[in-house]
This record gives structure tokens, C-alpha cells and sequence, in this order.
């Protein structure tokens, strides 16, 4: 979750009485807090909680300080650093750390409700009843024609407010019906959050959603309990952005079903036609979560995940929302057992090779494995692309049980000798020379390793020999014995030969193939 040094001053200034030195940024995005002491390392970014004393006269640049004890000095607003001071003498530096802990806990908490109330389809008033501890002030959410969807606001018989919601919707309240019909021609226009002067309101703050040209609704926070604070405004801008995608999904259908991302690669992955406007839509939704940038342009790819272990039962929703989580700009759904993601790629800041990267640390504690296919551009191919990232975490796993994640490319070879075979058995598709020449091996000379990595190398008896760390005259003599049993003047023989070389369980094969005809 982006939580900047303005969102944490305005959050703890509830909290306990509070002063602020520095001129560090402001707007970084931080992480959980830790303990500092004098001396200790410092990382940008990280919120450190010490004493006043333990910074010296010249505190660490480029980090957040929660401080306590003894006021700092004036010149400390001259550093790069931000530093908030509690000026509560009764806190003290764990009384601090856990003021700040509780306050990006509440945050944190929140922002994974909303994604799992997002991705299970839940309605807007499920994000407003979610978002009750976070804000302190009336949130209204209305829909293209000004019907209110959900409003939460403070409730004088309960110290916690609760969500009103009608079971037919109901408009604007009629004393500003009219006034909000006047301006609405000029507020649907606006595509950046505004101020809007309500008659009995001194603020109200309001954020427009639109799909495409199209306006689909606002939503507004009014200060009916205290003064807007810039804190506010930013926690308010992320409700919108949940708030957004949901009234967007809303705004098509399939016929009974949301036409959203997820629904449509469903239907792709089943074999079902998609319409090019129900893909147009869906491609819009993701625009919208990745803040309107157009994908017309930008690759995809397919990442399949399945469990490795082979045991348990897969907790969808928490699955797919962690994965879309983790990699980029991904729409995830459950397909045959399999976790499916389909990810944006772009403007290239991303790349399939990338993907392993990103989900190791995932797949090595949930004991998954992973296949990524090629990238592709067009998504009505889905299909075809999830066929690859499965051959890839089937074939890959078979190939490497070690690796967590195998691309498409890696193992398209050892896919493609697996299935060579057909409707034969392997040991009929053996040549007998090789067989022969298996017979001829022993725990000093390994004539059928030796052949193969000569066909590896074109033939060539120098770079054979470096890779087998062989002495020339020693590589030479082996050839020897080989071209005794097996023709290696056929160019054609020889490829064959290879290919055979390379399939799998070959050894176990050429052990047990006591069937031997002189015939090739």
C-alpha cells in the first residue's frame, strides 16, 4: 500500500499532538516501522522509531523518524530527513512504535479487504461498508443518473457510523436535486477530483468515473464531522479507485454474467466465442486499473500455476488475488485445477523472463510450480497461450522437479521429443546400433555419452573433446570404436541418432531393449 510521510503525520496527529522537522520527501512510499538505534544502517523509504537523543546532532538522510523524548532542535529543519516528533510526554518510544504499527495496520487491512471484496465481485456497498474505520466524514457514492448507491455517515445511537441503503435506490436528496441537475453537465466533464460548493456543506470533495466518453457515477466526502485533511483526500482517492472498477464491471453484461476481464478469458479459455465489444470492454477495465494507460500496444503472456504437491484444496479467491497482486497488471481465475493469469506486459517494462523472478518467493512457500508461455499480443489467442504455459509447468516439472517456474521456450525442445514417439513404444524407435553400442559401455567408457555430445558439438572432435575434458588421441580412439558399430557418414542417420539420444528415459530404454535386429 503507498503510504507517504503526509498520510502518517495526518493519521497520528489524531493520535497524540505531534510537530514535524526536516525537509526530506514527503511522498515517498513507505514500509512497516522498525527500531533504530545510534549507529544503526538506515534504508530510504523505511520508518524508523527512536529516541530524540539517539539521532545526534545530524539525523540519517532520506528515511521517515517517529521521535520521542526531548524536543528536537531547530536545525534539525535544515536536514534532508522527515522527521515527526511526539510531543505527548507521557509516550514513550514502544507507546510510538505501536501508535505507528496500529495505524498501518488499519491501512493495510482495509486495502485487502477492498481487493477481496473487488475481485469477488462485491457491490459498492460492500466497499463503503468496508471503508467505515477509515473515514471520518460522509461518503456518498451515486450512479450515472444521480441515484445514490450507498452512504455511510455518522449515526448519533452508535459510536461506530452505519451504511444507509435503501432497497430501491434513491436520488439526491430533493433540496439538491436541482442543484446538482444545473451543474452536472459541467461535473461530468471533469476527469480530475474537484471541490464542489453543496448548499449546508463547507467541503465536498468529489471524484468522477468514466468509461471511455462515458460518465457512470461519482462518488463525494463531505466534512460533516471535521476539516478535510490532505490525508483524507489521498485514503478517499484509492476508495475511488475500488469504487471505479466496480461500477465499470457493472456497466456491461453477457448475458446474465458481469462482462469483465476475468469472465472473458473464462470464456476464451472454454472454448466459448467472445464478441470483439465484449473484449473491447474487458480491455477497458484494465485500462482503468492501470490508471487509463492504453494496452493496444503492449504484449501479454499466460502463467499457469499448479500445485506441486498434488494435495490440497486450491482457497480461490485468496489465491487469485495474490497472484494478481504479485505479478503485473495480471487478471487471474481458477481453469481445471490451475491458477490462470494473463498479464499485461507493458510499454516493455516488464518481460516474460521476468515472471519467475517476481513469483519465486511465492511459489517456494505455497510449494507451487509455474509455467510462463510466449508473449502474444492479440488476447482473443488465450487459449492457445494457456495450452503453452501448461505444457511448460507440466514438461518443465517433469524435466526439473528443483525449479519453481519453467518459460515455454526453455522447454519446447524437451516438449516436443516427448511426444516424438506417437502410437510406438520407445524401444522400437531406437536404432539397434545404439542398443549395441549401449552394451559396449562401462563404468570406465561411456561410448553412447560420448556420441552424443559429438553430435552436440557438429562433430567436431576439438570441441568434443574440451567438453568432455578428453585428451584428443583418447576422444580419437573412442570415435574408433564407435564408427565400428554406428555410421556416422549419413548426415541423416546422424540426426536421427541425436534426436533419439536426446528423448527421454533413453537410458532406461536402451537397457532394456534385448531385442536387437540388424536392421535399422
Amino acid at each position: 500500500m503507498r503510504i507517504t510521510g503526509d498520510m502518517l503525520f495526518g493519521l497520528l496527529s489524531k493520535k497524540c499532538a505531534l510537530e514535524r522537522f526536516g525537509k526530506g520527501s514527503r511522498t515517498r512510499e513507505l514500509s512497516l516501522p522498525t527500531f533504530w538505534r545510534s549507529g544503526s544502517p538506515t534504508e530510504a523509504g523505511r520508518i524508523y522509531v527512536a529516541r530524540t537523543d539517539e539521532l545526534g546532532t545530524r539525523p540519517p538522510e532520506g528515511c521517515v523518524f517517529v521521535c520521542c523524548g526531548m524536543r528536537p532542535s531547530k536545525v534539525w529543519n535544515s536536514w534532508p530527513c522527515d522527521i515527526i516528533y511526539v510531543k505527548d510526554a507521557g509516550i514513550g518510544i514502544m507507546d510510538a512504535f505501536n501508535l505507528v504499527q496500529t495505524v498501518l495496520d488499519r491501512l493495510i487491512t482495509w486495502e485487502t479487504r477492498m481487493r477481496q471484496l473487488q475481485s469477488s465481485g462485491a457491490s459498492v456497498r460492500d466497499l463503503v461498508e468496508a471503508s467505515i474505520p477509515i473515514f471520518e466524514n460522509r461518503v456518498t457514492v451515486c450512479d450515472y443518473e444521480l441515484r445514490i448507491l450507498a452512504t455511510c455517515e455518522p449515526d448519533a445511537n452508535d459510536p461506530m457510523r452505519g451504511v444507509r441503503m435503501n432497497d430501491e435506490l434513491e436520488r439526491v436528496p430533493a433540496n439538491l436535486t436541482t442543484f446538482f441537475m444545473d451543474s452536472r453537465l459541467s461535473m461530468i466533464r471533469r476527469r480530475e477530483p474537484y471541490f464542489l460548493d453543496v448548499p449546508g456543506s463547507t467541503q465536498t470533495y468529489c471524484i468522477n468515473f468514466h468509461l471511455g466518453e462515458t460518465y457512470i457515477g461519482s462518488c463525494s466526502i463531505q466534512d460533516t464531522v471535521h476539516p478535510l485533511e490532505e490525508h483524507d483526500l489521498k485514503l478517499f482517492q484509492m476508495f475511488a479507485g475500488y469504487v471505479r472498477e466496480t461500477l465499470a464491471l457493472q456497466a456491461r453484461t453477457m448475458g446474465n454474467q458481469l462482462v469483465t476481464a476475468r469472465t472473458v478469458f473464462e470464456q476464451l479459455l472454454n472454448g466459448y466465442p467472445v464478441s470483439k465489444s465484449d473484449m473491447d470492454h474487458a480491455m477497458r477495465m484494465i485500462e482503468l486499473s492501470m490508471g487509463g494507460r492504453s494496452i493496444r500496444e503492449c504484449k501479454w503472456c499466460c502463467v499457469v500455476i499448479r500445485n506441486a504437491r498434488g494435495t490440497g484444496q486450491l482457497p480461490d479467491n485468496y489465491l487469485c488475488t495474490t497472484v494478481e497482486s504479485i505479478l503485473p497488471n495480471a487478471t487471474a481465475l481458477v481453469f481445471n485445477g490451475s491458477i490462470v493469469a494473463f498479464c499485461v506486459l507493458a510499454n516493455n517494462q516488464h518481460r516474460a523472463e521476468e515472471i519467475g523472478e517476481v513469483l519465486e518467493a511465492f511459489l517456494a512457500d505455497m510449494g507451487f510450480r509455474a509455467g510462463v508461455s510466449r508473449t502474444f499480443i492479440d488476447p482473443f489467442g488465450a487459449e492457445k497461450y494457456y495450452r503453452q504455459a501448461l505444457c511448460a509447468v507440466e514438461t518443465g516439472f517433469e524435466v526439473d522437479e528443483e525449479r519453481h517456474c519453467h518459460l515455454f521456450g526453455d522447454i519446447a525442445l524437451d516438449y516436443m521429443l516427448d511426444r516424438v514417439t506417437g502410437e510406438l513404444e520407445l524401444e522400437l524407435l531406437i536404432p539397434p546400433e545404439l542398443v549395441r553400442l549401449y552394451r559396449h559401455n562401462s563404468p570406465d567408457v561411456d561410448y553412447v555419452g560420448t556420441l552424443k555430445t559429438f553430435l552436440d558439438n557438429d562433430c567436431k572432435i576439438t570441441k568434443t573433446a574440451n567438453a568432455l575434458f578428453l585428451h584428443r588421441t583418447t576422444l580419437v580412439k573412442r570415435l574408433e570404436k564407435i564408427r565400428s558399430i554406428v555410421n556416422l557418414d549419413d548426415a541423416d542417420r546422424c540426426l536421427y541418432l541425436r534426436i533419439c539420444l536426446h528423448l527421454p528415459d533413453i537410458e532406461r530404454a536402451l537397457e532394456s531393449n534385448s531385442d536387437v535386429s540388424d536392421i535399422g
